[in-house]
C-alpha cells in the first residue's frame, strides 16, 4: 500500500509533531520549576512566620511577668505599631522577621 501524501508533507508533519512534544516538555519543565519556586517561597514564609511567632510569645511572657502597661510601652518602643503594620502590609512576615532580626529582637 502506497501513501498518497508527498514526502515533504510527512517531514513537515513529523517536524511539527516533534516541535509540539519538545515544547510540551519545555512547558512541563517550566511549570515544575515554577511549582518548586512556589513551594520554596511557602517554606520561607513559614519560617518567617515562626520567627514572628517567637517574638509574640516572648512578648506574651513579658506581659504575664511585667504587666500589660510596661509590656505595651516596651513593644511600642522596640516595634512601633505603625512600623509593624506597614511591614506586614508591604513585605509580609519575612519583612517583619528581617526587621526583628535587624533590631536583635529575635
Amino acid at each position: 500500500m502506497t501513501c498518497s501524501t508527498p514526502p515533504s508533507r510527512h517531514f513537515h508533519s513529523l517536524a511539527l509533531a516533534l516541535l509540539a512534544v519538545l515544547s510540551g516538555n519545555a512547558l512541563a519543565a517550566k511549570a515544575e520549576d515554577a511549582s518548586e519556586q512556589v513551594a520554596q517561597k511557602a517554606r520561607e514564609e513559614l519560617v518567617c512566620k515562626q520567627n514572628v511567632d517567637k517574638f509574640e510569645h516572648a512578648i506574651d511572657f513579658v506581659r504575664e511577668t511585667q504587666g500589660s502597661t510596661w509590656t505595651s510601652a516596651f513593644k511600642e518602643k522596640k516595634l512601633p505599631a505603625a512600623v509593624e503594620k506597614d511591614l506586614l502590609k508591604k513585605e509580609g512576615y519575612c519583612g517583619l522577621s528581617r526587621y526583628l532580626k535587624d533590631k536583635k529582637l529575635i
